[in-house]
């Protein structure tokens, strides 16, 4: 694995080398939502005999072609309507959800106690979690959901292809994860790196194999996306004229508040944070989050403090995500190595 994921780290440092190119195609969120399926949309699939490109949603041109893609879809997936299509994007390309879990651990801020597990259950979580820790110098808080959103947006793209689904219900699937991408990535070439770390990933946690033939598969379509004229190099990376929001934080705390400084908000920087008890009389998580440089007079200023939704904040500042379940009394301070307990 070592090996590979050094492989992996000298193909991030090639895409780092690579010249920037003037006047980017600007992209609308349609097409935005197509590019992130770029791996995906490269894979073969039987009753689509082209690829299904990155300007608009493909149709099959016959009955056939389109009976050959739902048998497919029923063969491989047990896809066989739009509830079944969400189902099966929601749990077999879920290594995304499964890693924020383990990167707080790595956080010393565990979601949960690994000791109340069930023996096989605690196996099969140590095992994920060691297959994790490899790729983490590389994708860190940005984690596998690339991965899971090509492969997730790439499967409802086959849907529409065959009329499982019509288009309004691609867009309304497909919403919530082209927000996903907005807050964890700011480039094709992060979102590439992740991706094929999710891969990876996915793939091992299953199986003991050798993936050196899957790496290489997965680098020729970098390749590709990424070739003089490819979609990820010649088009811009999304950014909405208003800023979308999404629930990172689960359904359990994305009604949460805390508190944050206004200096914080205004310099658009956090460099301090801990956890207080939370007020039982409001739906408070206990989070405090500064700049780091308040003093206890501009602290004790009521007009300096906003009170938001916790979920606004790991919007804003994802690298938080692995802490929001640390217990009350712990403190953390940025620096440059990342974040430290105090």
């Amino acid at each position: 694995m070592k090996k590979l994921v050094n492989r992996i780290m000298n193909y991030s440092e090639k895409l780092e080398t690579l010249e920037p190119k003037e006047n980017l195609c600007q992209v609308s969120r349609e097409k935005f939502a197509f590019l992130l399926s770029g791996v995906a949309s490269f894979r073969k699939v039987p009753g689509i005999p082209q690829h299904m490109g990155f300007e608009g949603l493909y149709h099959c041109d016959n009955e056939q072609d389109a009976y050959l893609v739902r048998e497919h879809l029923q063969r491989i997936y047990n896809v066989k309507n739009k509830e079944t299509l969400i189902s099966v994007c929601n749990s077999l390309f879920s290594g995304s959800e499964e890693y924020e879990q383990i990167m707080t651990f790595f956080r010393n801020a565990p979601v949960f106690n690994i000791n109340e597990l069930k023996p096989h259950a605690r196996k099969a979580f140590e095992r994920c979690k060691e297959m994790a820790s490899y790729f983490y110098p590389l994708v860190e808080e940005r984690g596998f959901y690339a991965w899971d959103i090509n492969e997730r947006i790439g499967l409802c793209r086959v849907a529409v292809a065959c009329d499982m689904i019509s288009e309004a219900d691609f867009y309304d699937i497909t919403s919530e994860w082209v927000k996903l991408a907005q807050v964890f990535y700011h480039s094709y070439e992060e979102y590439a790196i992740s991706c094929v770390c999710g891969a990876m990933y996915q793939m091992v946690r299953y199986e003991d194999e050798d993936l050196t033939e899957f790496l290489s598969l997965n680098e020729k379509i970098l390749d590709m996306l990424f070739c003089e004229n490819g979609p990820w190099r010649e088009n811009a990376w999304y950014e909405p004229e208003h800023r979308e929001w999404v629930n990172v934080v689960g359904k359990d705390m994305v009604r949460m508040g805390c508190f944050i400084t206004k200096r914080a908000l205004d310099e658009e920087f956090i460099g301090y944070m801990y956890r207080d008890e939370p007020d039982s009389k409001n739906p408070d998580s206990g989070w405090r989050f500064m700049y780091g440089d308040e003093d206890q007079e501009y602290i004790d200023n009521t007009e300096n403090t906003e009170i938001v939704k916790l979920n606004t904040v790991c919007n804003l500042y994802p690298d938080i995500l692995a802490f929001i379940h640390a217990e009350p009394g712990r403190g953390f301070s940025l620096d440059e190595t990342g974040w430290v307990e105090e």
